[in-house]
């Protein structure tokens, strides 16, 4: 008996599967009322549009299967690093406190720092949307990914 597997079809459907998966992980264990600073909420509303964008089976035409399915698991670091900057995870006061002084310096409005809980320090701090631009690379044009994600974390 000779059967074939088109592996692409098999790695595509996974990756259907990852985008729902992590769409109810994002949904269920993640408690906004608990984010230390407005950075958090703006980082899982970018995540959530990007879920949502490659949800649409017209902008997945284009995308070889592989990438986007190395894509999505990479996007699982960014839902932790939303997981971790939560107040249960990072000390809210000490927070607030240095990002009053970020903003300070910086002095934009739209412009945010993200802090998530590290395993290796006490938390850290991340140019959260550029990381993400920089995955999506591979699987969208910069057009679609300058739509999605904005500068503003």
């Amino acid at each position: 008996m000779n059967s074939t597997v088109d592996e692409s079809n098999v790695v595509y459907t996974k990756s259907l599967s990852l985008i729902e998966k992590t769409k109810t992980k994002i949904g269920q264990n993640i408690d906004q009322q608990f984010f230390a600073t407005p950075s958090s909420e703006i980082s899982l509303k970018i995540l959530t549009n990007i879920l949502n964008e490659i949800s649409d089976p017209d902008v997945l035409k284009p995308v070889a299967p592989h990438s986007l399915y190395k894509f999505l698991i990479r996007l699982q670091d960014f839902v932790q690093d939303i997981e971790l900057s939560t107040s249960a995870h990072i000390a809210w006061p000490i927070v607030a406190y240095w990002d009053n002084i970020w903003f300070s310096f910086l002095g934009k409005d739209n412009v945010h720092v993200f802090y998530s809980l590290t395993r290796e320090h006490n938390y850290s701090i991340s140019q959260y949307s550029q990381r993400l631009k920089l995955y999506l690379k591979n699987i969208m044009c910069q057009e679609d990914i300058d739509r999605i994600v904005c500068d503003d974390i």
